[in-house]
């Protein structure tokens, strides 16, 4: 009885967190909701969520993600927008946020999600059958070429890090998690099955983002989607690639970028060689960038 009562009174003190969070007109970094997280019990379970779906905590990285999603701008910017778009491709899906956040405020958006890591997998199927979600979701990583290679973890870290790219700069050390099948965008979706029109493209694959967009490369130039993109210079670098290299790619599909500030608004690049974020957080840090078509006003209320 106690004991019920208890996971009764924590499972309403997460509620009544997040609401105020994602709800209000905070604005700031999500440093003060980490340290709650952080100090917070873990209840294990389904739990309903104030932006309308529900999500399964089993572990801290879960409760800090009900709490605060890690990038509440950058949730709040696609909630708000989500029927500017008819289809949803998700790229490195982890437990679902973004295809659980898009599909709740858009019921009819086409979702395609992507995650490789299968214990991840698992927890993102798992969020998506409780809610009911029709995403097709795809146990494989997206990359340049199709090949088979092997995905990297970091013991003592949330699943979120898996890349095909380890590093050592993180300070991190990486150990071989399983193989994993690779393919490309344009493999797997310029095909009749997918009548895509207006597509929202999100991507956070731990530095395989510029190899991602090279294997999709009449994807993008045929549908110019809006794209939402993580961007860690280190990550990149470990995958060959580099920031530079992937803005200026964008650029000469006529893309215009922008920082997503998550203490609330966007930043426009001015400069490929200097990232804004890298001015306010620690260097080593990504970020999330939004590359949008010019003609695309829907983001100028958040300029």
């Amino acid at each position: 009885m106690i004991k019920g009562t208890v996971e009764a009174i924590f499972r309403v003190i997460y509620y009544i967190i997040a609401r105020l969070y994602f709800q209000s007109n905070i604005r700031g970094s999500t440093r003060l909701l980490m340290l709650i997280s952080e100090k917070l019990p873990i209840r294990v379970g389904k739990l309903d969520h104030p932006l309308g779906f529900s999500w399964n905590i089993d572990s801290r990285e879960s409760l800090h993600t009900y709490l605060a999603s890690c990038e509440v701008f950058t949730s709040k910017l696609l909630s708000s927008s989500s029927h500017e778009w008819d289809s949803f491709v998700c790229i490195g899906a982890n437990r679902g946020w973004y295809p659980l956040l898009l599909g709740q405020f858009n019921s009819k958006i086409e979702i395609v999600a992507f995650e490789c890591n299968s214990k991840t997998l698992k927890l993102l199927e798992n969020n998506l059958s409780e809610n009911h979600s029709g995403a097709k979701v795809f146990e494989i990583a997206i990359g340049q070429h199709q090949s088979k290679v092997k995905l990297y973890g970091y013991p003592n870290s949330n699943d979120g890090m898996s890349t095909l790219y380890p590093t050592l700069e993180n300070g991190l050390i990486s150990e071989a998690v399983e193989d994993v099948e690779v393919d490309t965008l344009d493999s797997l979706l310029i095909k009749d099955e997918y009548d895509f029109k207006k597509v929202l493209v999100l991507m956070d694959i731990e530095g395989g983002e510029f190899l991602a967009f090279k294997g999709g490369k009449e994807f993008f130039s045929r549908l110019k989607p809006t794209l939402v993109c993580e961007i860690n210079p280190m990550l990149l670098k470990a995958a060959g690639s580099s920031s530079q290299e992937l803005m200026q790619n964008l650029y000469d599909l006529n893309y215009e970028s922008f920082w997503i500030d998550e203490r609330g608004k966007l930043q426009k690049v001015l400069d490929f060689q200097e990232l804004p974020h890298l001015k306010i957080l620690p260097q080593g840090s990504g970020a999330n960038y939004l590359f949008i078509q010019p003609h695309e006003s829907w983001a100028d209320s958040f300029k």
